[in-house]
């Protein structure tokens, strides 16, 4: 394998702590043409994470190219010029390391943890698969029958089914609503050629990125860069992220109301979906507590009254979505077809009481702690702390300390929280979608049902 020469690169960087007042914070660094870095020195570790983050994900992609991104993101572990795939996954695996990789709606990442002594190595070879992609014909046609295979493993998980077609149902035409992975329509469509001309307009280095976190020198990181790019520029002083790596708002209509799904299943599950804030709207401090409050663990409310108290089902869970031009917080659950109506009824009055009622202070300071120690144990983890700051610069364009994000949550009030839920939680906003057994297809009445109870309860 060919090494580059080595390069002299004149720095000059911005410590963030300079910026907004993080003392020791990340450094954050900017290549004409070139990468953004975000490096964030811990070092008291043995390993560290690399992320490497395109703001281009399956929400901005044409319907005749609906998951090429996601097809790029299985492309580049396929080989570069100097390396087969054997050679990308034990780069890593090969030093007890882990390489990988997701697409979302709005952005694609290829992420790695590794051990200190390797972390160069490790970064060479993510750097390599955006610089040096193969994209062979070949190539292509074998990952299109595995991702045709991952499509349809979903499909068969009955969660995964109903939530696909709960996007369908939430997003209608949008972009956002299609299957990330695409269909076997719109991948038939792709070539070698296709793919690799959407990756250069898209993933030039410029659009990139570059999110380290652990035990690294931050000063060295862009020559690294520089030697396998083998380029020769000089960093400038960061001042705000460009428009090409930051995110774009993408906003659809929202569309409400009650839809019901059949298969060869032998329980109901069911999601109910409400909007929330975008990511950069205040409100989602306030959000963020009334989604805990609902779903923040086993202490939460729905926790306690639909598994504990009433036996109705196994899990339940909320999520709380914000994107750059919308958000979205959901509900979800299975139970026995039997059950289903009071599951739906004991869920819609504990939406129905943060609307009515203010929380109790012990539960709100409860919640508050949940979230402080939640968010302060995953900032020990190397990983979370890679993927908060490439997050940061992609939706925000700045990093946000984290003692900023406590102190925002801590000035919300129970008034807030209770304003946020009369906002949000209304039965013109509910969407819902119900996956039910093939045996109950002669049932009409369920979706009449649950409107009834959504109209009578909310």
């Amino acid at each position: 394998m060919h090494k580059a020469d080595h390069i002299e690169l004149d720095v000059h960087h911005t410590r963030l702590g300079t910026v907004v007042g993080i003392p020791g914070g990340p450094v954050v660094m900017k290549i004409p043409n070139g990468p953004l870095f975000i490096i964030e020195e811990m070092p008291w570790l043995q390993s560290a994470t690399i992320g490497f983050f395109v703001a281009q994900g399956s929400g901005f992609e044409p319907f005749k190219y609906s998951g090429i991104t996601h097809f790029i993101e299985h492309m580049v572990f396929k080989g570069t010029k100097t390396r087969s795939p054997r050679d990308i996954a034990l780069a890593y695996e090969g030093v007890g390391g882990m390489l990988n990789a997701s697409t979302g709606k709005e952005f694609m990442n290829v992420f790695g943890r590794i051990g200190a002594r390797y972390v160069q190595r490790g970064f060479n070879v993510i750097a390599d698969m955006f610089l040096n992609p193969r994209f062979s014909q070949a190539d292509l046609e074998k990952e299109r029958g595995v991702i045709l295979e991952e499509i349809r493993m979903n499909n068969d998980q009955p969660s995964q089914f109903l939530y696909e077609n709960f996007s369908k149902q939430l997003w209608g035409r949008s972009p956002l609503a299609r299957q990330i992975a695409g269909t076997e329509k719109s991948l038939s469509g792709l070539n070698s050629k296709v793919v690799s001309d959407w990756f250069k307009d898209r993933f030039h280095p410029d659009n990139l990125v570059i999110s380290i976190a652990g035990k690294v020198d931050a000063e060295s990181v862009p020559r690294w860069w520089t030697e396998i790019s083998k380029t020769k520029t000089s960093l400038v002083q960061f001042k705000r992220i460009s428009a090409k790596q930051s995110i774009r708002p993408i906003t659809p209509e929202w569309k409400s109301g009650v839809k019901v799904y059949y298969r060869d299943v032998e329980q109901a599950t069911v999601i109910l979906g409400l909007p929330a804030p975008n990511v950069r709207n205040p409100e989602r401090y306030a959000y963020s507590l009334l989604e805990s409050i609902l779903g923040g663990g086993m202490g939460s409310r729905l926790f306690q009254q639909i598994r504990e108290k009433s036996g109705l089902a196994y899990d339940i869970d909320t999520g709380f979505s914000p994107m750059r031009g919308t958000g979205v917080f959901t509900i979800d659950s299975a139970t026995a077809p039997a059950m289903l109506f009071a599951l739906v009824e004991q869920v819609l009055v504990e939406l129905r009481k943060l609307k009515d009622t203010k929380a109790k202070n012990a539960e709100f300071k409860r919640v508050k702690d949940y979230l402080e120690g939640s968010t302060y144990l995953g900032m020990e983890a190397s990983s979370s702390r890679m993927y908060r700051n490439a997050l940061g610069m992609l939706y925000l364009g700045r990093l946000i300390p984290t003692e900023t994000v406590m102190q925002r949550l801590a000035e919300v009030s129970l008034s807030d929280v209770q304003n946020c839920a009369k906002k949000y939680f209304t039965k013109k906003n509910l969407t819902c979608g119900i996956l039910l057994p093939n045996g109950m297809k002669d049932n009409n009445s369920v979706q009449h049902e649950i409107e009834k109870l959504i109209k009578k309860i909310l």
